[in-house]
């Protein structure tokens, strides 16, 4: 029977999640393929590329959003959404980067902490700027129909569609609002799971082979 690859040298003995790890890994490689598995959760150079343009992009972005904000206004766009977008962006890609840059040794708290907070900022900020855009096509269409068409049924209609009527109802505090409720019962998730031992420790602080089971 041939033998199974053995743990890496390189892995910490010690650590219950790079046991975890290995045992669902060990299946994956055969003997003698310590290195292989050690390197595979090594980033590969164009990550390292892709994740630092990304970040360099968004930081950019964000100051030249803060510099231009005028600018931005009177062209309609929300200045504020734009802002919690880039420093959203910003926090999630540089969590990813740093997980995966020191697998070995990071602090598993931080991913889910960073990402609870910086994924909504992203999905409402992002779902804010498509609302703005769809109410003023909304408003563009209703005052064209209104100026070019008797047919006051027909602009009945679109006032009835669902989508017109979110759009109607969508003003940026109420989104904020929404986004602050999910941060918050995400923290207050995470924090349970912390409590629970579920996924990773806090006190004492575990460090590497961050993994979700």
């Amino acid at each position: 029977m041939e033998k199974g690859v053995n743990f890496p040298t390189q892995w910490d003995k010690t650590n219950k999640y790079a046991l975890l790890l290995f045992k669902r890994c060990k299946e994956y490689y055969k003997f003698g393929e310590e290195e292989k598995l050690y390197k595979s959760f090594i980033p590969s150079s164009l990550f390292h590329v892709i994740c630092i343009i990304v970040i360099i992009y968004s930081i950019i972005s964000l100051i030249f959003v803060i510099i231009r904000r005028d600018a931005y206004a009177k062209i309609k766009s929300n200045v504020n959404l734009s802002i919690i977008f880039s420093v959203g962006t910003i926090i999630n890609v540089t969590s990813l980067y740093m997980k995966r840059v020191k697998y070995y040794d990071y602090p598993c708290f931080l991913h889910p902490y960073l990402t609870s907070f910086a994924v909504p900022l992203n999905f409402f900020s992002f779902s804010g700027n498509v609302m703005i855009y769809l109410k003023q096509c909304y408003n563009n269409a209703e005052l064209y129909d209104k100026h070019n068409t008797e047919d006051k049924k027909k602009i009945y209609n679109k006032k009835s569609n669902l989508m017109h009527k979110m759009c109607l109802l969508f003003t940026e505090k109420k989104l904020i609002n929404i986004m602050l409720i999910y941060i918050t019962l995400s923290l207050f998730y995470l924090i349970s799971i912390s409590t629970f031992e579920i996924n990773y420790t806090v006190h004492p602080m575990s460090y590497g082979y961050c993994q979700l089971r």
